[in-house]
């Protein structure tokens, strides 16, 4: 291998590193802007009264991702382990956030329960096979000329990894036609009935048409990235996508809170 090769190689490894660590820096920004704005409706909605399913899943999403963004920003998002781990640790809250409110939306019906319980253990059990048999085989890789160490994914194991979001995209794609479904029975009612509706219900399509629109967005581009750019660079827009996430998914319960 020639010098040049050798060289071209360190340069990259750096290159990708840094980039990689300023955009997780960057995200957690986000994340931390979005925290400190909406503070004071957190203190005047959720640190008072009942516990309830909703309480919980506000904190439980809105503080493991900070804590998960800590963690990537010190540089140990390249550990499979933790990718995984995280991944999951936000998925699978904001699973439960959009079926409450799909369930909302539809007056707590006893079929829709029991479909967004069959929809939800039906996706976390395709994403948890998917993290568990089809993870990629790690190596770690000292950058010369640094005390860099980072784990990268063996060269074509990494694309199995994209398989873990599309259950994910099915969950919320089918709760997002349920929403639309829900949209379209009630603008006909208004229509054939002349009746003006509830203010509550339509404020309640509008943000979720939005939020699960945001969520279904920032999965897809997730699989995109998984798919498309080569080695480290594939968690380039891991930082954004999971702040992303965590703050459409905390500001539709603040919203929900506000009606």
């Amino acid at each position: 291998m020639s010098s040049f090769t050798i060289m071209d190689r360190i340069v990259t490894g750096h290159q990708q590193y840094y980039v990689t660590q300023y955009v997780h820096i960057s995200s957690f920004t986000f994340l931390l802007w979005d925290y400190i704005i909406t503070l004071p409706d957190e203190v005047e909605l959720f640190w008072t009264g009942k516990w309830s399913y909703a309480r919980v899943l506000f904190f439980v999403n809105r503080y493991q991702a900070i804590g998960w963004q800590v963690v990537h920003t010190m540089g140990q998002v390249w550990i499979h382990n933790l990718i995984t781990l995280s991944c999951l640790s936000l998925i699978i809250p904001v699973h439960l956030i959009l079926s409450f409110r799909v369930y909302g939306l539809y007056n707590r019906a006893r079929w829709i329960t029991s479909f967004l319980a069959v929809l939800f253990l039906g996706s976390v059990a395709a994403e948890l096979y998917v993290s568990i048999k089809l993870s990629p085989d790690l190596m770690r890789i000292a950058l010369p000329l640094s005390d860099i160490v980072v784990c990268e994914a063996i060269p074509g194991t990494v694309l199995h990894l994209y398989l873990g979001l599309i259950p994910a995209v099915a969950f919320d794609t089918s709760a997002l036609l349920l929403v639309l479904v829900r949209g379209m029975s009630y603008i006909r009612t208004r229509k054939t009935a002349g009746f003006k509706g509830s203010t509550l219900l339509r404020v309640l399509m509008r943000d979720s048409i939005l939020y699960f629109l945001v969520i279904l967005v920032v999965y897809l581009a997730l699989i995109i990235a998984l798919i498309k750019l080569p080695g480290t660079e594939t968690f380039i827009t891991f930082g954004y996508a999971f702040s992303i996430t965590s703050i459409t998914a905390t500001r539709m319960l603040i919203n929900l809170k506000k009606l």
